[in-house]
């Protein structure tokens, strides 16, 4: 029983932890559909593949799960190492990435519960803050240098440090994606500070002005997507 907590906070829940449940849950769905398709891009998958690993994560946590407040589902960090390992010369040669993608996810996962078993979570506070401070940070530039061929329509550069080729290759960037790009960041940064304050300004609830505000990168995602079909 001591596997499955589900079991001991069953017992007492209750009408108001439901709804507080359900509207958690519409949240995480609002945040983890378009955050899914972006890891699985960023891990060199295809878009669906990151909705599949946001949906099985929660329901298992929801039945092992300890933590109240612990969100589970793909990151960005794991997309990043996930594609370092497929761009390997040895991996690549095994000719499926999907294959190699969904081996490299089970054997974490077999890691993972070997640790769980040791109860071997405490090594993380060996770990100091300005580690994890620069990792993370390290992360964050690293997707964006990733993602800033795909805002001009462009493929990953092969120059090195030849700054003609990049005078080159910078002169084939598609004006329409670098449009798009531009409306999809000023959408993300409307549903941020300017639209939260006109919702309090017309007096919403807190739980509706939360809700609409996380749906900021679902809407981006529904007009960018909306704009390639109608061929804009």
């Amino acid at each position: 029983m001591s596997f499955f907590p589900i079991f001991s906070w069953l017992k007492t829940y209750s009408r108001t932890d439901f709804n507080g449940d359900l509207f958690a849950g519409v949240m995480t769905a609002i945040l983890l559909v378009p955050q899914g398709i972006a890891f699985a891009l960023l891990a060199g998958l295809p878009p669906q593949f990151g909705l599949y690993a946001s949906i099985l994560p929660p329901l298992f946590y929801a039945v092992l799960g300890t933590s109240r407040t612990l969100s589970v589902g793909p990151v960005s960090i794991a997309a990043i190492m996930i594609a370092s390992v497929l761009q390997l010369p040895e991996v690549g040669a095994l000719g499926n990435p999907l294959q190699s993608a969904v081996i490299l996810s089970a054997e974490s996962g077999a890691i993972l519960l070997i640790m769980a078993i040791f109860r071997m979570g405490g090594l993380v506070n060996f770990i100091s803050h300005p580690v994890l401070t620069g990792f993370t940070s390290g992360a964050a530039l690293l997707i964006i240098g990733s993602q800033l061929p795909q805002t001009l329509g462009l493929k990953s550069p092969t120059c090195g440090f030849d700054t003609v080729c990049y005078q080159t290759y910078l002169q084939g960037t598609n004006t329409t994606t670098l449009l798009m790009t531009g409306v999809a960041l000023a959408l993300l940064l409307f549903f941020g500070k300017p639209l939260l304050s006109l919702l309090k300004i017309l007096r919403l609830s807190p739980s509706l002005i939360t809700a609409i505000g996380k749906c900021g990168a679902l809407v981006t995602v529904a007009f960018t997507t909306f704009a390639v079909v109608i061929g804009i």
